[in-house]
C-alpha cells in the first residue's frame, strides 16, 4: 500500500511533504508517526539536543525593558509568562530566514 493511501493524502501530497512546498499540520503527527512506526520527535532535526547554555547573562537594554513592560501590561500577562513569550521571541529570531 502507498504512503499516501496509507495517511489519507495523496501522492502529490506526499511529493509537496518531500520537496518542502507543503507542510504537515502538527496535529497529524501522531498519526503520521503511527503509520511511519516512529515517533513524532523524529520528524524533527536532532530533538533530543539542549539548547546552548549562554556563556554570559543576558542584560535587557532600557529599550527592551520598557518593550517588555509594555507588552505585559498590553497582554495583562504575569512575569513568568512574559520571560516564556522572550524566551520564544529570542529563538525565533536565532532561527534563518525562510
Amino acid at each position: 500500500m502507498e504512503l499516501g493511501s496509507k495517511l489519507g493524502v495523496t501522492g502529490a501530497t506526499i511529493s509537496g511533504y518531500e520537496t518542502g512546498y507543503s507542510r504537515l499540520v502538527a496535529d497529524e503527527l501522531p498519526k503520521y508517526a503511527g503509520v511511519l512506526n516512529c515517533s513524532p520527535c523524529d520528524f524533527f532535526e536532532d530533538a533530543t539536543a539542549q539548547p546552548p547554555t549562554p556563556t554570559e547573562p543576558f542584560v535587557p537594554s532600557a529599550s527592551q525593558r520598557m518593550a517588555r513592560k509594555l507588552l505585559a501590561q498590553a497582554l495583562n500577562l504575569p512575569e513568568e509568562d512574559l520571560e516564556a513569550l522572550v524566551r520564544v521571541a529570542d529563538r525565533l529570531r536565532e532561527l534563518p530566514p525562510a
